[in-house]
């Protein structure tokens, strides 16, 4: 019975989970069906498209019997969803001096190629959009110089084909403004850096003043046979030796260089993480690595196989010496317990038990105690702290984890054996108003402890790993699409750069040269459990038999007593009459007297125990 009420409250939480991204994700990505009030509705399609305090008038519709755009929070959206061969459309006429700026935020969610958002300016296409865009990501901001002074109708118009749709099929506009021109007056670039050979890493720079219209740069290197730059700053390793990378900015030209030498020998973090979720491409459900200097460059190193849950998957993720274990996630409870030989990349599912009943949400080995622990949620609600067996990824609870009313969210473990989480609320994160809180756990009871906030939104897909060489957090957070460094004493963070695709990183683990205790696990689908089982096992039945023998359970045997050894020949005549002629009053019962009792016994037994069931869940319901 508690595992039926269990069960359903799982299903409910699970149905709030998926239904919170939709409920306040984004500003208003809020319902793909239609409108869900929000903090600052607007009440007309002037006040959703405008800026605080803007003016702009705009119409809807077309001569082209094009549909109306529709107010969606504090914005407007495109109205002809799964409608092939269709417009809709939203202008506004505006008197611009030339050397003035429009600009607007605008989101495309759309079948790639097929369907699109389309910017005019006095009829002529500017620019047009189509895919899908990062789900949690900002909106993406478009800016227009004013070529010369005059009247502009500008346009918006989400423009379908006669094909299927895909994704939300909609597009969105907000912020549309006309305003002049604010030029850029510096570049600041991050210190000189020093990377390794093939090592890669994004180029940090701010370009002031913070509210320059036109903040877009180009980039180059003085030497791209040392160092390389791409279009858009990502910066490789090519050989030995020493290049600048200048930023230029396109408004005014504006220029700053940073130094970068290339060694041999620089250290770097090899990372590794399972991606969940890619909501661009969809190159999702695999281990891939990554480096702390460029975490959106991503390497495919291995799938997790369908074995045999319902689809493939891993939350969960730990490094003891030269292995990697953990757990599939098939859905609501952690599946099949696997093992990842790091030098060979072989995966292996022992045969032993699996984490029952629990969702293992993250792993990490304590060198310091040599033992592998766990957070994990019972039945999709409260955290616990377990104790992992690596040889059959069997579990033990330790305790049920105070996380001060909110979820936990990633955990590691220091190389003093202090292990950490983040904390925060379920409704705060989808909307952005709940940020990481790193903690402590103390792993005897499970008591969470406050260090620091974050300052960074925060929901369940994010993942933590201990750096035992640089003594650091590694932070993936996927509400905030970026990896981070994470300082375990202060709470500070350093941004290391944006995940691949904006995407949903779990399981992350780096690979360490510490020893462990028992370090060879084999690889074979059954591996030390089954082998180690039996030995604790067969001592107590071995022994079992040598002292029992002494007491009287050694007299029969040389010497049976008789009133012992007499049922086994049968010899007592009392037991043995009604073998030949049985006698009527000790036979009768069986056969035909107690029919009529017996029924009504059973009859009366069921009565009973409906009453009692009944009774159980009557009290059980006064209870409640």
């Amino acid at each position: 019975m508690k595992k039926f009420f269990a069960l359903i409250v799982t299903a409910v939480t699970l149905l709030s989970i998926v239904a919170a991204p939709l409920a306040g994700a984004a500003p208003f990505l809020t319902d793909p069906n239609g409108l869900t009030a929000g903090t600052r509705d607007a009440q007309t399609l002037d006040e959703a498209l405008n800026v605080e305090g803007g003016e702009l008038t705009f119409f809807n519709g077309d001569s082209d019997n094009a549909l109306d755009w529709s107010i969606d929070i504090d914005a407007a959206k495109s109205s002809n969803r799964d409608l092939d061969s269709s417009k809709s459309n939203v202008s506004t006429t505006v008197f611009a001096q030339a050397g003035q700026i429009l600009e607007f935020s605008y989101r495309v969610m759309s079948q790639q190629d097929c369907d699109f958002l389309i910017f005019y300016s006095n009829g002529q296409e500017i620019a047009r959009w189509s895919g899908i865009m990062n789900y949690y990501a900002p909106l993406e901001k478009f800016v227009f110089p004013i070529p010369s002074s005059g009247e502009y109708t500008f346009s918006w118009v989400y423009e379908k084909d006669g094909q299927y749709s895909e994704s939300w099929d909609t597009a969105w506009l907000d912020e549309v403004r006309v305003f002049d021109m604010i030029h850029v007056e510096s570049i600041i670039v991050d210190e000189p850096r020093e990377i390794p050979e093939n090592g890669k890493y994004k180029l940090k720079y701010t370009v002031l003043p913070e509210n320059a219209t036109e903040k877009a740069v180009t980039f180059a290197s003085s030497d791209p046979s040392v160092a390389a730059v791409s279009e858009d700053g990502m910066v490789t390793g090519v050989s030995e030796g020493c290049a600048e990378i200048t930023v230029t900015s396109v408004d005014g030209g504006i220029s700053s260089a940073v130094t970068v030498t290339v060694t041999n020998d620089a250290r770097f973090a090899n990372l590794y993480a399972y991606i969940q979720y890619d909501p661009i491409g969809g190159n999702q459900d695999f281990i891939a690595h990554f480096t702390d200097l460029a975490p959106d460059i991503i390497e495919h190193v291995l799938d997790i196989p369908d074995c045999p849950a319902v689809r493939p998957g891993t939350s969960s993720a730990a490094v003891a010496g030269n292995y990697v274990y953990g757990y599939t996630k098939p859905g609501i409870y952690s599946g099949d317990f696997y093992i990842i030989d790091l030098t060979t990349w072989e995966i292996t599912f022992p045969a032993g038990e699996e984490a029952g009943d629990y969702l293992v949400y993250d792993m990490a080995y304590d060198h310091e105690r040599q033992r592998m622990f766990a957070m994990a949620t019972h039945y999709g609600s409260d955290f616990w702290l377990v104790e992992v067996d690596r040889r059959d990824g069997s579990i033990t609870t330790i305790a049920e984890m105070n996380t001060l009313g909110k979820n936990a969210w990633g955990f590691t473990i220091d190389s003093e054996g202090n292990a950490y989480t983040i904390l925060a609320s379920d409704t705060g994160s989808y909307d952005r108003t709940d940020t990481g809180k790193l903690a402590s756990v103390n792993l005897e009871t499970g008591e969470c402890s406050i260090i620091a906030d974050t300052g960074i939104p925060t929901y369940f897909a994010n993942t933590m790993e201990f750096d035992h060489d640089n003594q650091c957090i590694y932070w993936c957070n996927s509400l905030s699409n970026g990896l981070y460094i994470l300082d375990y004493h202060t709470g500070e963070t350093e941004f290391c750069g944006g995940l691949y695709n904006g995407g949903d990183y779990m399981a992350m683990f780096l690979p360490n040269d510490l020893e462990v205790s028992d370090p060879e696990q084999p690889t074979e689908p059954t591996p030390v459990p089954p082998t180690d089982t039996p030995e604790p096992t067969p001592v107590p039945p071995t022994d079992t038999p040598e002292p029992t023998p002494m007491p009287p359970t050694d007299t029969p045997e040389p010497t049976p007593v008789p009133p012992t050894d007499t049922p086994e020949p049968t010899p007592v005549p009392p037991t043995d009459t009604p073998e030949p002629t049985p006698v009527p009053p000790t036979d009768a019962p069986e056969p035909t007297p107690v029919p009529g009792t017996g029924a009504v016994s059973l009859i009366g037994l069921s009565i009973a125990v409906i009453a009692a069931g009944a009774g159980i869940i009557t009290l059980r319901k006064k209870r409640e």
